[in-house]
């Protein structure tokens, strides 16, 4: 298996086509996280680790490139709930020598490389057209399937947002019922797609409210 495919048989470039492909962003943008700014930057060491590394970028000041970003597309509103990031690139007489990435969340809102794309996703698709919101069932279907805690968390937030929905393994039901009305279709997957947006938060709130408690 090559270096850069994982169990699932998903490779690094593949997931990003992926969500390439399901956020559509301009051609001038990153092709993830676009929204940001970047900084040219000193890491001054504070010398408390110096006993636990021989890493010359860490050890001594060091000229590095700083990015912080918005989680979401170009058009993201910064002041809107969600991850944030920051990388930063150490540089060595104009060169890169070594890459640090950190986002401000204890968890991440799936398991596997290949859940996650699928989330972004389905979500994409429940915000698309009328076509994409009806291709989106299956598609949850198939999130829920492989991620049962997203779907325990799914029922709560969906009845705090006006839906009673059945969760099962391999199927899930909505009332009020669908009807043939375009806009009734579009109103119910405005309130699947925040319900699945609040759920997601709901798990991974819970996941760093654990991890935290362990810590201590």
């Amino acid at each position: 298996m090559p270096s850069n495919t994982n169990a699932e048989g998903l490779t690094a470039e593949a997931a990003v086509d992926r969500i390439e492909a399901a956020i559509h962003p301009r051609a001038s943008d990153r092709r993830l996280h676009s929204r940001g700014a970047v900084y040219d930057a000193k890491f001054v060491p504070s010398g408390q680790i110096e006993s636990r590394t021989i890493a010359t970028h860490l050890r001594s000041e060091t000229p590095a490139v700083v990015r912080f970003s918005n989680g979401g597309n170009f058009d993201a509103d910064d002041r809107a709930k969600g991850v944030r990031g920051m990388a930063v690139k150490f540089l060595a007489d104009g060169h890169a020598v070594a890459d640090l990435a950190a986002a401000d969340t204890l968890t991440f809102p799936a398991r596997t490389p290949e859940g996650f794309v699928a989330l972004v996703e389905l979500l994409s698709m429940l915000q698309g057209g009328t076509l994409d919101k009806l291709k989106a069932v299956p598609k949850l279907v198939s999130v829920l399937v492989k991620h049962p805690e997203i779907g325990k968390a799914l029922k709560k937030t969906a009845l705090q947002n006006g839906l009673i929905m059945r969760v099962d393994p391999t199927w899930f039901a909505v009332a009020p019922a669908l009807t043939a009305e375009e806009s009734d279709l579009d109103e119910m997957c405005g309130l699947i797609n925040k319900s699945l947006s609040d759920a997601v938060e709901s798990v991974h709130a819970e996941n760093g409210a654990v991890l935290a408690e362990h810590r201590k």
